[in-house]
């Protein structure tokens, strides 16, 4: 609300006004109390906010009649009882007492720093209980757990009966998605990032992922992927699978073309070749006629006939009959094509069995087979 140029603030609640600096968070408590709080492994100084410490959290079992009210942070129940916890354990963890002039002063107690009830629980009642020391401390927790149960024995502390120490990294101090927790010194918390995440900040208890088409190189850098690698942490190589099966598909490709190059090329010499030989064997006609046998020529039954004048004579091809003293007439040979009248019944065919009455004579050296005659 705005008068007279200057601004006033009401606040409702104790962290209206944000009272708490740095990381740390503001928690309600009974009649406008407040305290500071931070993230599991850090305690909050009013100078400088949350700074690291060594952390000893456990439970803390009383004896007292839980109440509901307990559960309730606000309550004047949590408030009673977590204020006498937390006096009665810090008497009990400091070896002398001191003036704390305030929260980064450490006080006498090998490093001690504060206890802190963060909740009240049934069965009858478990606090949660967390004990800080300094980081230069030499205190274990071995030493912390031992020290209380010793507070309990001697009733130190007001109707406790029992305190079970518990891991710092049971606390949730480092990110489980992203980091692993272990706790390599007594008390403190090393969250080391998982692969493929780096580390935002030292004292952050998560780390973060590189960004896609990067990876985390020793946890603390992000480098881009290489060649063919996408994704989250470069874990995708479809864009080298793409590459392998497409140089694949291409050789095969270019294998099946020249394949068949050198088939079709191989058929086109193979039917020329076939051609070629088809025309050498097929293409003169005169070697395949048929020579056939001379044709046997016909008496003539006139009065100069003689049987005398006809002898066999070696006509240079088959026996036939030429007249005696007379030269062989080369004309009278005709091609087998010419002469087709000639496939008649002869006179002289072994068909007949003798001549006709024309004074035909059988011809001994007719065979069945010599269908095919030229003229002689």
């Amino acid at each position: 609300m705005a008068k007279n140029n200057l601004i006033v603030y009401y606040f409702t609640g104790p962290c209206d006004a944000s009272p708490c600096i740095g990381e740390s968070t503001c928690d309600a408590r009974f009649d406008g109390t407040y305290v500071c709080l931070c993230r599991p492994g850090l305690v909050y100084d009013q100078i400088s906010g949350c700074v690291q410490t060594k952390i000893f959290p456990g439970a803390l079992t009383l004896s007292d009649m839980f109440k509901p009210e307990m559960t309730d942070r606000k309550s004047e129940e949590f408030q009673i009882i977590s204020n006498r916890i937390e006096k009665e354990v810090r008497d009990s963890l400091l070896c002398n007492f001191s003036i704390q002039i305030q929260l980064s002063t450490v006080l006498d107690g090998n490093g001690y720093i504060r206890s802190i009830v963060l909740s009240l629980r049934q069965g009858s009642i478990i606090a949660e209980v967390q004990n800080f020391y300094d980081m230069s401390s030499t205190v274990t927790k071995e030493l912390v757990e031992s020290q209380i149960e010793e507070a309990i024995l001697e009733k130190k502390i007001s109707g406790a009966t029992e305190f079970k120490e518990n891991s710092v990294c049971d606390l949730g101090a480092c990110d489980n998605t992203t980091t692993n927790c272990e706790e390599l010194v007594s008390g403190v918390a090393m969250c080391t990032c998982k692969e493929g995440y780096v580390r935002s900040q030292s004292t952050s208890p998560a780390c973060l992922a590189c960004p896609n088409g990067e990876k985390a190189v020793d946890s603390k850098i992000c480098e881009k992927c290489p060649f063919g690698f996408a994704g989250f942490n470069c874990s995708d190589p479809y864009l080298l699978v793409v590459i392998v099966v497409s140089t694949v598909l291409g050789a095969l490709l270019i294998i099946f073309i020249v394949a068949l190059i050198v088939v079709s090329f191989r058929n086109q010499k193979e039917d020329s070749s076939s051609e070629v030989d088809f025309s050498s064997s097929y293409g003169n006609k005169e070697l395949h006629k048929p020579t056939g046998i001379p044709r046997i020529p016909r008496a003539n039954p006139d009065d100069g006939w003689k049987s005398n004048n006809l002898e066999m004579t070696n006509s240079g091809r088959n026996q036939a009959l030429v007249v005696r003293d007379r030269p062989e007439s080369k004309a009278r040979y005709t091609d087998f094509d010419e002469d087709m009248s000639y496939r008649g019944p002869s006179a002289y065919s072994v068909y007949s069995g003798r001549g006709v009455d024309n004074g035909g004579v059988h011809n001994p050296s007719f065979r069945q087979d010599d269908d095919r005659t030229r003229r002689y």
